[in-house]
């Protein structure tokens, strides 16, 4: 039975000898068969090569899992997990075809091959205004400008959904350091500045100016705020409230509230708002472009820190997103 399965596994005794693995995990690892004799499983991983096979080593020690490329197939990965075999000492690994992490580096190939005539266009564009402005006609002007909308909503969309790629293939570099909270919001909330006087929009800020400063990547720490800063201003109708409040939190950290007396977030669609491609089914919402990543982009950033965000809503009444990061290392 197990050497008709298309998911590989391997057994191991309690003495880390292999001695069982199947022809589809042979095949995937592209391994010999343990030919009968049990064979230590640091010999027998040892045709992976150093760095393969110490991962695959660690995660058999920990009882863990772990992704990994293909040893022999570009552009495939592998999903390998090791746990124990209930009622024994032996241990049973697991190997498949990761095929979610093979199709994020699909869409990760097809984004960089996108952006290359998005160049050409955003490029060709500009020129057209700057040097044949004159001999265009209105009309020509007008297709000139619905190309370069078009164009800035795609590549919108290009690079949240390359942000979603990197989160998952674990590509984002962080490069902490102190961040004043108070600054930070400050500069995101300027962005800000004419749609909320557009809107009619009432901020208040609750930082008190002894918060401590929060250990982050600046960019990154930014981008959360203005994630959560344009879901408030967007879906907040004219006149209404938006607070940002800032405390010490549990844990060495330091929480950061978005509050908005706006559209609220209905109880049946709550557990999905962090979703990837999620947007909440009420028409307003669908009046400004997305996709419906950004908040998943936030959480991933928020957890890259070590921290946590939430929300908390009611439909009608409005939407609180808090989340939080570590104090300053003193």
């Amino acid at each position: 039975m197990l050497d008709a399965l298309h998911e590989g596994v391997i057994l191991l005794d309690a003495g880390g000898d292999v001695r069982y693995a199947n022809p589809a995990a042979l095949d995937m690892l592209g391994l010999p068969a343990p030919d009968g004799a049990p064979v230590p499983v640091e010999e027998w991983l040892a045709g992976l090569g150093d760095d393969y096979s110490r991962s695959l080593r660690t995660t058999i020690e920990e009882r863990g899992q772990t992704g990994l490329p293909h040893p022999n197939v570009d552009r495939q990965y592998l999903r390998f997990e090791a746990r124990p075999l209930p009622g024994s000492d032996d241990v049973i690994c697991l190997v498949r075809r990761d095929q979610g992490y093979e199709a994020v580096e699909v869409i990760a190939t097809l984004i960089h091959a996108i952006r290359t005539p998005m160049t050409a266009i955003n490029g060709g564009t500009a020129m057209l205004k700057l040097i044949d402005a004159e001999s265009l006609t209105d009309r020509q002007h007008q297709l000139v400008d619905t190309i370069t909308r078009a164009a800035k909503r795609l590549e919108s969309s290009l690079s949240a959904v390359g942000e979603m790629t990197r989160i998952d293939r674990d590509r984002i570099t962080l490069k902490p350091e102190p961040q004043s909270p108070l600054k930070a919001v400050a500069r995101a909330l300027e962005s800000f500045r004419s749609l909320a006087q557009e809107k009619n929009h009432h901020v208040t800020l609750d930082l008190p100016p002894d918060l401590p400063a929060v250990q982050a990547d600046p960019e990154r720490f930014e981008q959360v705020l203005h994630i959560l800063l344009d879901n408030a201003f967007k879906y907040t109708p004219p006149g209404g409230q938006i607070h940002v409040r800032g405390r010490v939190a549990s844990g060495g950290m330091v929480q950061i509230d978005v509050a908005d007396d706006g559209l609220g977030i209905p109880a049946g669609e709550q557990e999905r708002v962090f979703q990837k491609f999620f947007r909440g089914d009420d028409y307003r919402i669908h009046e400004y472009p997305g996709l419906g990543l950004h908040l998943y982009i936030a959480r991933g950033l928020v957890e890259l820190h070590g921290g946590r965000l939430w929300f908390e809503s009611a439909e009608g009444e409005g939407s609180t997103f808090s989340f939080t990061l570590p104090v300053e290392e003193l």
